[in-house]
């Protein structure tokens, strides 16, 4: 008898998913074919899909692990032998096995998983061995993609088997981009090993002509105060958006002086890697640009700065806790944002709801940035990790346990520079409600192909796409000062 269910397994899953042919493709049935009994309808949190980093969102063209393993507050005597998740769009609209579509799948060569044969963007097993875990690449798709759902069947026998219910089913949606009036998410861990050292632009905008209603009488007397700030940790900043002023602050923000803030700065320099400063611009040169540069490193990852508007009661203009670490472990190479006039909480078009205020405006017209900020990473400083996980978050809360690290995973690339990454788990899964520990460790690394081809991506393949050499460089833009060349 036993024989006979193992001939009986052998046959009736070799084939674990059947294909319906349609009018533009194939779709995946992800039923089993030889099943006994139907999909399991207890237990359902046995098995889950899981994305390195457990992002809400991808960001495009990024590479992300896919897991798919025992839950960890499930039993971990359970194993399944087969299985098959396949990608597709929630939108019907897209075309199917499109890379637009559901973006690229690649297998990590570690002789548990293959490309289904019947199924468009489907891995399945390679052996009817018992599983705890697999895992392969997904490189998101490019800009427009949309919603990607992942849906996974697994097999641990005839009459035991589950299929897209609870965690077996996830769909992550492109992270909406950033805008001149948005900041990045922050980060809570920046995993990049290099230091980066950036330009920061200030420009007023400031002028009768974008803000003609109060302009002050005499132009002469309009400025931006120097500008201060730091790149910093999470942990601490100077100023935020609706927060109480501290008193170096208010200082700044009343008479323009920086002296008391940047003794407040020097004070947290645990907390700080570069104190920014530039001077203020003003009249006649309002309208003109100021400059400084920073470093960043993986503690110290956000940059804030500040400048006084004047006259003024006490506004201000910068930006607060901006995140140049970008979620896979490298830094942004360029950044613009607009700047808009905060006093106790941010001015704008309809606030405060009264037409004596200098941006009131009835038709609703947005009101117009009173600056630019403009940061440009000028260098980066390849520097060694220490990749030691930080057990001191939540350290005396048992129920934050967690399991052992994981190994790292093979280099998300075939040549050149990509990333690694290394994972644990709580013991019990209601905790990533209430805990901290970091759970996902990632890293740079080398492929074994140190240069990667020049030619990479399929539209370079083709001779429609192909480019000239570069030009030589223009002539300077100036012929004194600081200018720009293309």
């Amino acid at each position: 008898m036993w024989l006979l269910t193992m001939l009986m397994q052998t046959v009736l899953f070799s084939v674990l998913h059947s294909t319906h042919l349609t009018g533009i493709g194939l779709r995946c049935d992800m039923i089993p074919e030889g099943v006994t009994a139907p999909k399991c309808a207890e237990q359902i949190d046995r098995y889950k899909i899981e994305i390195s980093g457990n992002p809400d969102t991808y960001v495009p063209n990024e590479q992300y692990t896919v897991f798919l393993r025992t839950s960890a507050n499930a039993d971990p005597q359970n194993k399944f032998t087969h299985f098959i998740i396949s990608v597709v769009n929630e939108n019907p609209e897209k075309t199917i096995g499109s890379e637009n579509s559901i973006g690229n799948l690649q297998l990590y060569g570690d002789a548990m998983t293959k490309f289904s044969d019947s199924c468009q963007n489907a891995v399945v097993e390679t052996d009817h061995q018992p599983k705890a875990e697999i895992q392969f690449l997904w490189l998101a798709p490019p800009k427009g993609g949309g919603c990607v759902k992942f849906k996974a069947t697994v097999v641990e026998s005839v009459d035991v088997w589950y299929s897209e219910d609870g965690d077996l089913t996830k769909s992550v949606c492109e992270e909406a981009p950033d805008t001149e009036d948005t900041q990045p998410k922050i980060l809570k861990h920046c995993c990049t090993c290099d230091e980066a050292k950036y330009e920061v632009t200030f420009e007023g905008l400031w002028s009768r002509n974008t803000h003609p209603k109060d302009f002050p009488s005499t132009s002469r007397v309009t400025r931006f105060s120097d500008i201060i700030g730091a790149s910093h940790t999470i942990n601490y900043t100077f100023w935020n958006y609706g927060d109480l002023a501290s008193e170096g602050l208010q200082e700044l923000a009343e008479y323009g002086n920086t002296r008391l803030l940047e003794s407040e700065l020097k004070a947290k320099s645990d907390q700080i890697r570069t104190i920014i400063k530039a001077r203020g611009v003003s009249f006649p040169n309002i309208t003109g640009k100021t400059f400084a540069v920073f470093r960043v490193d993986s503690k110290h990852h956000l940059m804030s700065i500040v400048s006084m508007i004047d006259p003024s009661p006490d506004w201000i203009v910068g930006v607060s806790g901006l995140e140049l670490c970008l979620r896979n472990c490298s830094w942004t190479e360029s950044k613009v944002l607009n700047l808009y006039v905060w006093p106790i909480r941010r001015l704008k078009f309809d606030y405060p709801d009264d037409s004596r205020s200098p941006f009131y405006d009835p038709t609703g017209t947005p009101m117009k940035p009173f600056a630019i900020l403009k940061l440009t990473r000028q260098r980066l400083y390849e520097k060694s990790c220490d990749f030691q996980p930080n057990d001191n978050v939540d350290e005396n809360n048992s129920n934050c346990e967690t399991t052992n690290w994981s190994d790292w995973s093979p280099c998300s690339v075939t040549c050149g520079r990509g990333v690694k990454y290394k994972q644990r788990r709580y013991k019990n899964d209601d905790s990533k409600y209430i805990c901290h520990k970091k759970l996902t460790e990632r890293a740079t690394c080398e492929a074994t192909q140190k240069y990667c081809p020049q030619i990479r991506r399929k539209d370079l393949e083709d001779p429609m796409c192909e480019l000239s050499s570069w030009s030589p460089w223009s002539s300077c833009s100036v012929t004194c000062g600081k200018g720009t060349k293309t």
